[in-house]
């Protein structure tokens, strides 16, 4: 077989042949997104942890605890509506949710020069967030127009999203991941009503267990 060279663009160099379309959409993604990897295995968790401070109890400032120095460091860089504050393992980014023209969305966080973009799909509202135990999505609880709540999953880049689960009766209130990163479990109530269902992260099948459940999954 001949040997053909490409050029970054995947057009094979000194050849009549055409480009790639596989490999050329590969790189393009990976050149648009370098921030989006496939880990294969749990990512430690850090020591260090996030907190909300605020003065008025409206708007809020993140703070990286420093756990080995106990040291804070202020986050962003002006305080606003804020929510659901989650950093990643390796502390390089964070999700919250903020308000943005008067709707909740889902935004990511460089901690280093601390730009933000929103990353939620639209015409969803946004109230939780989280990364996965393998830091690969994030996954947000999100209500739709006709009041239907459930879980989406994000790549960082926010070039992918998939809808992970949708209930048309219930309140999401809560979720959390299994420390064996196999599930997640989440937490609904309606009409005075509250029960968990643990959902298999690989197939999407879901069980209903007893409410005390859900605390094992507490970080």
């Amino acid at each position: 077989d001949q040997l053909v060279s490409y050029d970054h663009q995947m057009h094979p160099i000194h050849s009549g042949e055409a480009a790639d379309p596989q490999m050329q959409a590969y790189l393009h993604e990976k050149i648009r997104a370098p921030e989006d990897v496939l880990n294969t295995w749990q990512v430690p968790k850090s020591p260090y942890f996030l907190f909300l401070n605020s003065l008025d109890e409206v708007e809020y400032d993140i703070y990286l605890k420093d756990p080995i120095k106990n040291y804070d460091y202020r986050v962003n860089h002006k305080a606003q509506l804020i929510l659901s504050p989650d950093l990643s393992s390796h502390r390089q980014r964070i999700a919250f949710v903020e308000e943005v023209d008067g709707r909740k969305v889902l935004s990511i966080m460089n901690t280093v020069d601390k730009r933000s973009i929103s990353i939620s799909s639209p015409g969803v509202e946004v109230h939780q967030a989280r990364w996965d135990p393998f830091d690969n999505w994030i996954f947000y609880h999100f209500s739709d127009e006709k009041g239907r709540h459930g879980l989406m999953r994000v790549r960082p880049s926010g070039l992918e999203s998939k809808l992970f689960l949708r209930e048309d009766m219930g309140y999401l209130k809560d979720f959390y991941f299994s420390q064996d990163a196999r599930f997640v479990g989440t937490h609904w109530t309606e009409a005075g009503r509250s029960w968990i269902q643990h959902w298999s992260l690989r197939s999407k099948t879901s069980a209903q267990v007893s409410a005390d459940s859900l605390y094992a999954y507490s970080p």
